[in-house]
């Protein structure tokens, strides 16, 4: 038993010691409006008094979350030695850091009842966490908004806007009643934390030989992807400007459903509505909100198209951070559609997991409309990717991707009365089985 202890002993000190050196996370919260800047420090000794590093004027300018990893060595009495940064995507900024970084005090780190110089990782996040979703509060920036409209345009660009302005127009005021069948594939990645470096010491750089010490860093990383495919008969109604969205489950990973299961209304995890994407940066109430470009011509199945880029004048213009259109040029018709966003309804879990871990998710959503109907253009294929920021692979990257396709469009006018709609409605699911089959079979299966 003594020997056992005796071989034991020096491990748990060393458990001990590891424990012992990790700091306790500190903030420092910068409230300006609709956005907090936080600056959470995770450190490897318990610091002393205020963070005195500052946010970087050139982080908030992009809007990201960014992490900083330092190896920070103190002397005996907690002060910093020296500092430089292990790990980062802003070489631009790490002098800058680092000296910040050397400013900051630790209380001294204790071995065997004596202080000795000590050396870790230090993890510093910079996280623009937004209070209240810009969308929300446009409204309340319009006049401020408006002290922006002195930007001239282009006599060919006003001529497009305005052709685009009254498709929006027909679009926003046309009641739409239609089913169609969606079908899903997506590629979701989740959160791991890994560890990726480890600082150990029995002697060395500042430290005597009978002194021991050890420091070890774990980072977040995506991995694990797990692919999901789905099918579902999608409803739309629209009247007098209210939306009501319905989905039925129809198959799911190269399953079938069951009748029972067939039945099921499923919410999915993002509200996209495509077909009013337009709406959002083309129409005459938004025009204010935008900077618009005209890009070369191109052209998509032999149809000529005009290329606008757009970009909001200022912050409380939205959430929306860029868009492109591909406008027809003999109609006007809107073809597709490219946005940019940091906010959309419905994705409470990736705001949760953005939150804990302090990241931004980013949005990049791409429409394709190639289905007429009345002269206005119902989409045929949708992609929807999430980036986060924050992460330390990259200054971005990709957590999940969802690729869907629209097609069996049955569509039904305002005048229809309501139980014509609903027996319509019932024979074209009643045919579903007929189509199921050959949907499903076509699923990825899950292995």
């Amino acid at each position: 038993m003594k020997r056992l202890i005796k071989v034991l002993s020096p491990i748990i000190g060393l458990i001990l010691l590891i424990s012992f050196m990790h700091g306790e996370n500190q903030e420092k919260i910068i409230d300006q409006g609709q956005i907090r800047y936080k600056i959470i420090l995770d450190p490897p000794f318990q610091s002393v008094g205020e963070i005195t590093v500052h946010y970087p004027e050139e982080l908030k300018r992009e809007g990201i979350a960014s992490r900083f990893v330092f190896q920070v060595n103190i002397k005996k009495d907690g002060s910093v030695r020296s500092s430089f940064v292990w790990k980062s995507h802003y070489p631009e900024l790490e002098e800058r850091l680092e000296w910040e970084v050397s400013k900051m005090r630790f209380k001294p780190f204790i071995y065997n009842g004596e202080a000795i110089p000590a050396h870790g990782f230090m993890t510093i996040v910079f996280y623009p966490e937004i209070v209240i979703p810009q969308t929300r509060t446009a409204l309340l920036d319009k006049k401020l908004i408006i002290k922006n409209l002195a930007e001239p345009l282009r006599k060919e660009l006003i001529t497009v806007l305005d052709g685009c302005a009254d498709y929006c127009e027909k679009l926003s005021n046309s009641a739409l009643y239609y089913v169609c069948l969606e079908k899903i594939n997506e590629k979701i990645k989740s959160i791991s934390n890994e560890h990726i470096g480890t600082l150990g010491s029995s002697g060395g750089l500042y430290i005597r030989p009978n002194e021991h010490m050890t420091s070890t860093l774990y980072q977040l990383f995506l991995k694990h992807t797990k692919n999901d495919a789905y099918v579902f008969d999608y409803q739309l109604v629209r009247k007098y400007g209210k939306i009501n969205e319905k989905r039925i489950l129809l198959g799911k990973t190269g399953r079938k459903i069951s009748e029972k299961n067939s039945s099921k209304v499923t919410k999915l995890s993002h509200s996209l509505q495509p077909i009013l994407a337009p709406v959002h940066l083309l129409s005459r109430e938004k025009r204010s909100f935008y900077s618009y470009k005209m890009l070369d011509d191109e052209k998509i199945k032999e149809k000529k198209v005009y290329v606008i880029e757009i970009y909001p004048k200022i912050k409380g213009a939205g959430d929306i951070q860029h868009g492109k259109v591909w406008v027809d040029k003999e109609n006007y018709w809107i073809m597709k559609a490219e946005v940019e966003t940091s906010y959309i309804d419905g994705y409470k879990e990736i705001y949760e997991e953005c939150s804990k871990y302090y990241l931004t998710p980013h949005f990049t959503l791409i429409h394709h409309y190639e289905i007429e109907k009345n002269g206005i253009m119902f989409p045929s294929r949708s992609k929807i990717q999430i980036e986060y920021s924050g992460l330390l692979k990259s200054k971005r990257e990709l957590k999940s991707e969802a690729e869907i396709t629209y097609s069996s469009y049955k569509f039904f006018t305002v005048e229809v009365d309501h139980n014509i709609i609903k027996k319509k409605m019932d024979e074209f699911l009643l045919q579903r089985d007929r189509f199921n089959p050959l949907i499903l079979k076509s699923l990825p299966a899950i292995k």
